[in-house]
């Protein structure tokens, strides 16, 4: 079963679901009057197209802002250069949006561009460059590379810290950044007050429902749930499920994110008729939205299996650990983590299923 940490978020202001809607028809009928009017390669119709991406990513729909994002970095390096700021800029947003597909060797070398160049061009404390450090270090900690992760997202935060100051939206993200790093390397003693911090200070400066706000709720019940502390994780996922619902929609992905840890914690309680149906919802809804061979789609294809294993249903669970690893393999490779641990829970489940249908067969032969 697959918690589900949120962990590199946007500073942008938390809207409704409505709000989003308006702003993208706003931007979509932008774009079609600077295509008109200033041609499709003007460097403010390549903002437009950038900026729509960047909209349609934070609502999801990542299959649709990646050739947004590869229009804009192509025609950016033809008409400014590929060391002009926007261009740079389109290539850290492609970087991380690849990140979001778990393409690690197609995002690394355009992150890496980004934040070389920008170290060049700008400085090693511009904020820009900071934010190429922060994205290359999620990067990296999400290959395992932890040793090459740990002095980014330090330098991140000491520079942010010293730049712009210790509430900036971008130095809590450092901070909360630094804290889920030490969380997933079992490092509990310096997680807790970094998360603590992120969170308060969020709630403080940003309010309660902003998007940065919900994050660091979600991964404050994530350390609390693995401390033991199960009524107030629960307390917490409920609060950052109700409040994403509210805000983002029901079919945005932080919130889908708390459907599923909130399902989880129901699981781990035993409690299956209230897990099922939540972690249902997230499959049906990943399906529909990110696609079916979407990690994070195979990620809920895993845990519903993992549920209807654990209550004897074999025969259902396991074409489903079949499905999550033939897509992990394709999307991950054979050696990833997650692509090693579905296969064990594959072969598991096999074996189960093996196991009872040879017993359904001895009792028909006994009863014949």
């Amino acid at each position: 079963m697959k918690r589900e940490v949120a962990q590199n978020e946007s500073g942008g202001e938390g809207a409704s679901r409505i709000t989003d809607l308006e702003e993208e028809g706003f931007l979509r009928r932008e774009l079609e009057a600077r295509q008109r009017d200033l041609g499709p390669d003007h460097p403010d119709t390549l903002a437009s197209v950038n900026n729509l991406a960047l909209l349609l990513e934070s609502e999801g729909y990542l299959a649709a802002a990646e050739p947004l994002y590869r229009r804009a970095l192509e025609a950016s390096e033809r008409v400014l250069g590929a060391e002009h700021p926007n261009t740079l800029a389109n290539a850290s947003n492609l970087g991380m949006l690849l990140y979001s597909q778990y393409d690690y060797r197609a995002a690394e070398p355009l992150l890496r561009r980004a934040l070389e160049t920008r170290q060049r061009v700008l400085g090693g404390d511009h904020p820009d460059t900071l934010a190429s450090v922060d994205n290359l270090a999620v990067l990296l900690e999400s290959k395992k590379d932890f040793a090459a992760a740990e002095p980014l997202f330090r330098r991140a935060l000491e520079a942010r810290e010293r730049v712009l100051g210790a509430e900036d939206p971008d130095t809590l993200s450092s901070v909360n950044n630094l804290g889920m790093f030490f969380y997933t390397r079992g490092n509990y003693r310096a997680a807790e007050p970094l998360l603590r911090r992120a969170l308060e200070t969020r709630e403080r400066t940003l309010g309660e429902e902003h998007r940065d706000t919900l994050t660091s709720i979600n991964n404050m019940a994530l350390f609390l749930e693995n401390k033991g502390d199960f009524p107030a994780a629960e307390r917490l996922y409920r609060r950052a499920l109700e409040a994403s619902q509210r805000v983002l929609g029901g079919d945005h992905p932080d919130t889908l994110t708390s459907v599923n840890n909130l399902a989880l914690v129901f699981y781990n309680k035993q409690d299956h008729a209230a897990a099922e149906p939540l972690l249902r919802r997230v499959l049906e809804a990943r399906e529909r939205v990110l696609g079916p061979d979407h990690p994070d789609t195979l990620a809920s294809v895993n845990n519903l299996a993992g549920l209807l294993e654990h209550r004897g249903d074999y025969a259902a669970a396991e074409p489903m650990f079949r499905r999550t690893l033939a897509g992990f393999e394709r999307k991950l490779g054979p050696d990833h983590r997650d692509t090693q641990i579905c296969r064990i829970s594959w072969q598991r489940c096999r074996k189960s299923l093996d196991g009872q249908k040879r017993r359904r067969k001895r009792w028909w032969r006994l009863w014949k």
